[in-house]
């Protein structure tokens, strides 16, 4: 259940094998608000017990669409089969949907399950705002770092560290819908 808890945080944070999508042209930044963006995300975050703690990376390919304020989130094995989709809406609700089951929580729930706080909101306006190269800068408590401006109008890598658990975005594509 943790594990699942931990790649919905992933998924929320923000972002390979998914199917292209027809008819799409390059994005720029005034389209921030309706995009798809296909790409891999890595976590690794300590697990610790009664007795230690041991690390548990995870990665996966991704499509991340917003459209209207719900972001959609599907991960893929490397195989290319999906494993898990997380719905994330503006009033805070997250559907995480994987083989086993359906589940509903709120932002400050998933939080409270995994131990971290989740920077839902901004990293979409972290993908998109040039920042002039790369950037480091801290927001809701995690180190966040921007690398690789690409000149259609978004980083291809966001970083982000918050103690010892670390996320990587890597973004191959990103189209308008």
């Amino acid at each position: 259940m943790k594990k699942i808890l931990l790649i919905a945080l992933c998924a929320v944070i923000l972002t390979a094998c998914a199917p292209k999508i027809e008819n799409a042209k390059n994005l720029t930044v005034s389209d921030k608000n309706n995009f798809n963006a296909q790409g891999k995300i890595a976590l690794d975050c300590p697990k610790c017990d009664k007795y230690r703690c041991h690390n548990e990376p995870f990665s996966a390919a991704m499509n991340w669409q917003h459209q209207n304020q719900i972001d959609r989130l599907k991960f893929f094995d490397p195989m290319g089969a999906e494993v898990m989709q997380l719905e994330y809406q503006a009033n805070g609700k997250i559907t995480v949907q994987d083989k086993k089951q359906r589940r509903e929580l709120t932002v400050e729930e998933l939080a409270d399950e995994v131990g971290l706080s989740i920077p839902v909101k901004n990293t979409a306006n972290w993908l998109f705002e040039n920042r002039g190269g790369q950037a480091k800068f801290n927001a809701e408590n995690w180190s966040v770092e921007a690398k690789n401006w690409q000149e259609n109008g978004f980083y291809q890598r966001i970083n982000l560290q918050q103690g010892h658990c670390k996320v990587k975005i890597f973004v191959e594509k990103v189209q308008e819908i």
